[in-house]
């Protein structure tokens, strides 16, 4: 049994992770071919998570009305995520844009340690370190290359990041 729980979590998370990379490039490939933006692009990515949590718990849906709040949170969380996001790589490089959001992960982190008091161990500290390195790496520039990083840019991918760690 213990194998079969493991095998979904991966399987979970493989596909997580192939949704996320397909979000972010059709984010791109779509940029400049939408007719409303960034709002009909996240409306449309709203939608279609909708969609698979309505399939997924169609059979067993339970509600309690204290968790109301968290899910408005979460969803106004999210649709800034979404829609800064997609001003971000519209506006900056997806490669730093992408990155600068998925560190945003950073936020619950710390707020476990600081606010719940839970322990840091060696792989917290490892991790830390790599995220400090992935920042460094993807700002060396290569022959040729110039990466755009305007103030605009840097106020959607703040948003986003915000949004996302939220």
């Amino acid at each position: 049994l213990r194998g079969g729980v493991v095998l979904v979590n991966v399987f979970s998370l493989l596909i997580i992770v192939f949704s996320l990379v397909l979000q972010d490039t059709v984010k791109k490939l779509s940029q400049n071919k939408m007719s409303g933006g960034a709002m009909t692009f996240s409306m449309g990515s709203i939608f279609f998570a909708f969609l698979v949590f309505l399939t997924l718990s169609v059979s067993n849906f339970s509600f309690s009305l204290k968790t109301l709040g968290f899910s408005v949170l979460f969803a106004a969380l999210y649709c800034v995520a979404l829609v800064f996001g997609m001003l971000a790589i519209l506006s900056g490089p997806l490669s730093i844009t992408c990155l600068v959001t998925s560190l945003s992960l950073i936020i619950p982190t710390f707020y476990g340690l600081f606010v719940l008091k839970e322990p840091a161990g060696f792989s917290l500290y490892v991790g830390i370190l790599l995220l400090c390195l992935s920042l460094v790496l993807i700002n060396v520039e290569e022959k040729g290359e110039k990466k755009k990083l305007t103030f605009k840019w840097a106020v959607f991918a703040a948003l986003s990041f915000l949004g996302n760690g939220g």
